[in-house]
């Protein structure tokens, strides 16, 4: 995803928090089955006692999504290309396209050319409290990294785009 399509994210970010703050009616008039749960988790957690900002991404437990990045944020500084290689979406995609990274044995391998110092800087310099949310996902920096929920493993989180 690269920074063009981020600026893309951000007003289809605001459209649904727009569509969110609808009236009853008007949002089940707006509420499109491809949208429907995406606007549900938002509602719930505008309604909750501390609102929940990552649920557009689909991510419903924030502390938790906090913790794994900051523990992701650590494997990346301490360089640990197996703990890394534990929290990638295969085959790995990089500035937008797939890769024939399929599995961790070969992530590993190429993992110096994925994560550049650019990526790693941008990572290290993220606040938790300053990260961007949409739809999409979870960005670092100005998209150098995209995190996601695992579609195989509910509340499971991983990075699903580098852009070196």
């Amino acid at each position: 995803m690269k920074k063009t399509s981020a600026k893309y994210a951000a007003i289809y970010g605001l459209l649904l928090a727009l569509l969110a703050g609808l009236s009853t009616t008007g949002l089940a008039a707006a509420n499109t089955p491809q949208h429907s749960n995406v606007v549900d988790k938002q509602v719930a957690s505008q309604h909750s006692a501390t609102p929940n900002k990552y649920a557009i991404a689909g991510i419903d437990q924030p502390k938790k999504f906090e913790a794994f990045f900051v523990k992701f944020q650590t494997l990346v500084a301490k360089g640990d290309k197996k703990g890394v290689a534990d929290y990638m979406k295969y085959p790995v995609v990089v500035n937008g396209k797939k890769t024939t990274n399929r599995t961790k044995k070969q992530f590993i391998k190429n993992y110096d050319k994925i994560f550049t110092p650019k990526v790693k800087k941008a990572l290290a310099d993220q606040k938790v409290e300053d990260l961007f949310v949409n739809a999409q996902g979870v960005m670092v920096g100005d998209g150098e990294i995209w995190f996601g929920v695992s579609t195989q493993k509910p509340e499971q989180y991983q990075v699903i785009d580098i852009n070196k």
